[in-house]
């Protein structure tokens, strides 16, 4: 195809779903404040024990805490013999009717999540005299928190901690108490509803008080039974969080747990930023808050590419172009995106893209051969390449190299043109998403 052909059907379609992937992890040399903490994490490490390597601070002052990695549910069921390849765990925020400013039929317009593939946890703490950990996916394409509650008897509720949502009164003279209002999640085999309750968070040695949060009263379906996760701690911006209206009182924070921190003066203003380093090969990642810890980048500080946001809602920037073998398309939106794994995009461009790269539109599965030959995708950003090679798009699946995927994925919803940057990029590139400047920093990572 030509250049323009591929331009021209780029613009054409947008996207939907987004999916982490794969692998499984041990930790070893875990800083903690009492020194440090060695050996391999079985599957299902209790909250409690990733709590208890705690956070340490930085020499700038910054916290970081382990991003812990964990068998995807997707890969689990594959290699129990389960048909996956088009099984999704797509999640869609609802609420009920008029309680969402510009919602339609009671539905809050945001981009479907797909968990099935997730990969990256980090631990939180919920209540005020007596707190619960809970281990969430750090999601910056989300805004809200939300955990089980005991009042679930679902499966997947049963199977993971649950907050004691029974105990908690209606009053909000309370320090903590159920507000009244009413959440949904829409996915694949059913939805997820429950109720908007109040309490203290802590995350990564911060506290927030009086912090709005989900909890799950009715999880059906299979997607949570075998899920590593909890729940979901959303890290995008407060302008898409479903729980942020004025129904609320007004000393509640109803906003994103790291706006709560910014908010609470826990940071100056210049260090009102987190950064991610998905570890890769076996290891698990960092979350600094307030922070970037340069042990975990290619050179300095001063080397991190930033490019400013063009929406506060997802953490969203402009990418000049992306070529692959000749061909070039221009003018690209992009969301860094650390709730999903692999690159997601308008369906006719990634046609385009996987068929340039492996011969065919969308396959499910590819020639694991193809990792040596398979050409090159570049971004420029802000003037600045990044590139990805096959060895990092083309995602495997077992260890005897004979089961592959692309990290390209179709999907449409809408009437945006958007691509989501998952884990395939975000592994390679350490990335900043810096609130106070309302930018995002790029460098290479180690």
């Amino acid at each position: 195809r030509s250049t323009s052909q591929f331009e021209e059907e780029s613009k054409m379609a947008i996207l939907s779903s987004l999916i982490l992937s794969l692998s499984l992890a041990s930790v070893a040399g875990v800083h903690t404040p009492e020194g440090i903490y060695s050996g391999k994490r079985s599957l299902r490490n209790s909250p409690t024990e990733i709590l208890a390597q705690a956070f340490r601070t930085t020499k700038n002052g910054g916290r970081s805490i382990p991003v812990v990695r964990r068998e995807s549910l997707r890969k689990q069921m594959w290699q129990k013999g389960h048909d996956v390849t088009n099984k999704t765990g797509a999640f869609r925020l609802l609420v009920p009717k008029g309680f969402v400013q510009g919602g339609e039929n009671g539905v809050h317009k945001t981009i479907i999540k797909d968990y099935m593939d997730c990969q990256y946890f980090v631990p939180v703490s919920i209540g005020d005299e007596t707190k619960k950990d809970f281990l969430v996916i750090p999601d910056t394409g989300s805004s809200n928190l939300w955990v089980p509650s005991d009042e679930c008897e679902d499966s997947g509720c049963t199977q993971h901690t649950q907050y004691r949502g029974s105990a908690l009164s209606s009053s909000p003279k309370n320090t903590e108490y159920k507000t009244g209002k009413s959440f949904a999640i829409q996915y694949g085999s059913g939805q997820c509803a429950g109720s908007i309750a109040v309490s203290t968070v802590d995350f990564a040695g911060f506290s927030v008080e009086k912090t709005a949060f989900g909890l799950a009263e009715q999880e059906p379906g299979t997607t949570f039974i075998s899920a590593a996760f909890d729940g979901i701690l959303g890290m995008a911006f407060n302008s898409i969080s479903v729980w942020n209206r004025e129904e609320f009182a007004k000393d509640v924070h109803s906003k994103t747990i790291f706006e709560g921190i910014v908010e609470s003066e826990q940071f100056p203003k210049d260090k009102q930023q987190f950064s991610f380093y998905l570890g890769s090969e076996g290891k698990d990642g960092e979350l600094t808050l307030g922070d970037v810890n340069e042990d975990l980048i290619e050179g300095t500080k001063d080397d991190i590419h930033w490019v400013d946001l063009s929406s506060e809602t997802y953490w969203q920037f402009h990418v000049d172009s992306m070529s692959v073998d000749g061909h070039k398309a221009e003018h690209l939106e992009m969301i860094a995106d650390t709730g999903t794994s692999l690159i997601a995009g308008p369906s006719l461009f990634v046609s385009n893209l996987n068929q340039i790269c492996f011969g065919e539109p969308n396959p499910e599965m590819v020639d694991c051969k193809l990792k040596s030959t398979a050409p090159d995708v570049t971004l420029n950003i802000r003037g600045k390449d990044f590139v990805l090679t096959a060895q990092e798009y083309i995602m495997q699946w077992d260890t005897e190299g004979k089961q592959c995927m692309s990290a390209f994925t179709p999907m449409d919803i809408g009437n945006q043109q958007l691509w989501i940057l998952g884990d395939v990029f975000l592994r390679k590139y350490h990335t900043t998403f810096h609130f106070g400047n309302k930018q995002l920093g790029f460098v290479k990572a180690i």
